[in-house]
């Protein structure tokens, strides 16, 4: 336009100009245009000269247009989390629902963080996925239950990285398939442990430099070795993504990337001679061990990896969902359901259909669902192998799987308090009680096998816990005392619970166990209220005006596990093997067509279990993943 303007300019003068004035004009023209070209031939050659130029000009173009992306990606509107309607949690099945569904792209075993986020992220990329559920409400253990307008969380506590701001690579994370969801940072003092032994304590910071100091003040001496433990933490978190990046890979080549040096140092070593190597002592390590029962692992079985990736993982503070956990699989199963696929409760799963070895759909509720691309299981490897497929195609698959046991079982207290938490003085810090054994009285493993031993639960005898964890749920939600005014909640676990308490009342239902079975939880929550909660928080007696406890049993039931384990497989060191990451806790498995997704393919968690939702669907569609890729970038 701007040439067109300028000739037609010319020609205005040309015009007006008498002819000897004309030829002049030309003639400067003609010079005009010849020194013109000499100046771009002369720009050409320095830009040829100086690529950087030519760099910088292209970076600042997609920083340009990276801006504008960003800017319209914040303009979109998402549903808030208080504007989802929380019945879609609750979409019961019946033989009549899923006969109209028809045939998916996918069927999703299971509607835990794992299951949920592959199929947010397919049906995003134009996937029918149909998510089963057995449990009555939908969100794994993100799950809440409400009981005499009381709302408890039943398996988030907190959750560590940087959530409160906006380039925060985890908070980018849960928001491409929880958007809407907001989160309230947690007290600056995370964890506060006492040795219920000795009386000593200190508290955990979300400043690694405190958090550090803390672990120092248990034994004069000892602050070059926590800082050499820091330091392996870090560069063994390092190691623990390589783990990630394998999962990416098929299978056949994730070994040449197992074996090395490193991989061994970190996943075949277990936390407690890492931390005695780094020249602790039994009672610091003691100390920076307490955070054992968050992956429900003593010391001596599970591997420095896993200690360490926890260690790590609360370094820049704890967050909670605002609004309670639930919010977390309520905006997913929106996400879902907005992409045109379902999610159905009370739809537990026959078995897994299989044409020879190609798995072709679920059977569930007596309706053959076809899945055209496959099925993906979040209900465990124990579920998937050994319950809906056939023994002579899921007992090879478990067999694979040497010493690797279900996880510890845990006792659950649920406490509804008269009062709020500021009125009752109660603050947003995890409190631990610990029972150490051993002649330090800071070996977690020797309270632990005494606990395995013992006949009776607690209550019945003067054993104690070697874990009390008291969390207080509604003083980590800023919007508790708007949705239920006037009360608050605390949380108690007591573990390790081993099943073999219980085991007599396998096949029982709640609320018809027995008279046996119902003394011995009355006994052992009078014990945590009294041994306890009265003695920590003495504010709060008088106040308790409801109580529900829960048992390995409990998770049988709703959770679906199979021995009352709270975190599926065990975070032991079998599990970490070579031979078992590469050969069972994959996305990829040995039935055409059949895939993992969920805690036993990464570990246990909130972040891990949305992580693994995310792998499962890189595996299966490039074009999926691609998408959410982009849609991380600009969250």
């Amino acid at each position: 336009t701007s040439a067109w303007l300028a000739r037609r300019r010319r020609r205005r003068v040309r015009a007006a100009l008498v002819p000897g004035q004309r030829a002049t004009c030309r003639i400067r023209a003609r010079g005009s245009a010849q020194r013109v070209a000499e100046t771009r031939t002369s720009c050409a050659g320095q830009n040829s000269a100086c690529p950087a130029m030519a760099l910088c000009e292209s970076l600042a173009l997609f920083i340009l247009g990276a801006a504008l992306l960003i800017f319209l990606q914040r303009r979109q509107r998402y549903a808030h989390w208080r504007d989802i309607d929380p019945s879609i949690l609750k979409n019961g099945a019946s033989a009549k629902k899923l006969a109209a569904c028809g045939d998916a792209d996918y069927v999703i075993v299971g509607s835990g963080l794992g299951g949920l986020t592959s199929a947010a992220l397919l049906s995003r990329a134009g996937f029918k996925c149909v998510v089963l559920e057995q449990h009555d409400v939908a969100g794994g253990s993100t799950h809440t239950f409400t009981e005499k307008g009381f709302t408890f969380d039943v398996g988030v506590h907190y959750v560590g990285s940087v959530l409160d701001r906006w380039w925060s690579p985890v908070r980018k994370l849960v928001a491409v398939t929880a958007p809407g969801v907001e989160w309230d940072e947690v007290d600056e003092v995370l964890d506060a442990v006492v040795n219920d032994v000795t009386g000593e304590s200190f508290e955990v910071h979300k400043d690694p430099t405190k958090k550090a100091a803390a672990y120092a003040s248990i034994e004069a001496g000892s602050a070059a070795a926590v800082r050499r433990y820091r330091r392996c933490c870090f560069f063994t978190k390092i190691v623990a993504f390589t783990l990630l990046a394998c999962k990416l890979l098929p299978r056949w080549m994730m070994p040449t990337w197992l074996l090395g040096r490193a991989w061994r140092w970190a996943f075949e070593r277990s936390a407690k001679d890492v931390l005695a190597r780094c020249g602790l002592s039994e009672r610091v390590a003691g100390a920076c061990a307490y955070i054992y029962g968050t992956y429900g692992e003593i010391p001596s079985r599970t591997p420095f990896a896993m200690h360490a990736m926890l260690e790590q993982h609360y370094d820049k503070g704890g967050f909670f969902p605002r609004g309670g956990s639930a919010v977390l699989g309520l905006a997913q199963v929106k996400e879902i359901n907005d992409a045109g696929s379902h999610v159905f409760v009370r739809a537990r799963v026959d078995q897994i259909l299989l044409e020879g070895n190609k798995c072709v759909g679920v059977s569930c509720k007596g309706v053959a669902i076809k899945a055209r691309c496959g099925v993906i299981s979040g209900a465990g490897v124990a579920n998937t192998f050994g319950r809906m497929l056939p023994k002579e195609v899921g007992a090879p698959i478990l067999a694979k799987l040497k010493g690797c046991d279900p996880s510890l079982g845990f006792a659950y207290l649920f406490i509804g308090l008269d009062g709020t938490a500021e009125e009752l003085g109660i603050k947003n810090t995890n409190l631990w009680y610990m029972a150490p054994g051993g002649s330090s009285n800071w070996d977690h493993d020797i309270a632990n096998e005494r606990v395995e031993a013992s006949a009776e639960p607690f209550g019945s005898t003067d054993e104690r816990p070697p874990v009390v964890l008291i969390s207080p749920g509604s003083a980590k939600d800023s919007t508790w005392n708007e949705r239920h005014p006037g009360t608050a909640t605390l949380q108690m676990i007591a573990a390790p619970m081993p099943y073999s308490w219980v085991e007599k009342f396998e096949g029982t239902k709640p609320g018809h166990r027995g008279p046996e079975y119902d003394a011995m939880m009355d006994r052992m929550e009078k014990y945590l209220l009294e041994r306890y909660l009265y003695r920590i928080l003495p504010q709060t007696k008088g106040r308790v005006v409801y109580t529900s406890s829960a048992s390995p049993l409990t998770f049988n039931f709703f959770l679906n596990a199979v021995r009352g384990e709270t975190y599926a497989l065990a975070h032991s060191l079998p599990r970490f093997s070579v031979d078992v990451q590469t050969s069972v806790l994959h996305p990829e498995t040995d039935v055409e067509n059949l895939f993992l997704t969920g805690q036993d393919v990464m570990t246990a968690g909130v972040v891990p279990s949305m992580v693994s939702g995310w792998l499962t669907t890189a595996y299966l569609s490039k074009y999926a993943i691609l998408k959410a890729v982009l849609a991380w970038l600009f969250a």
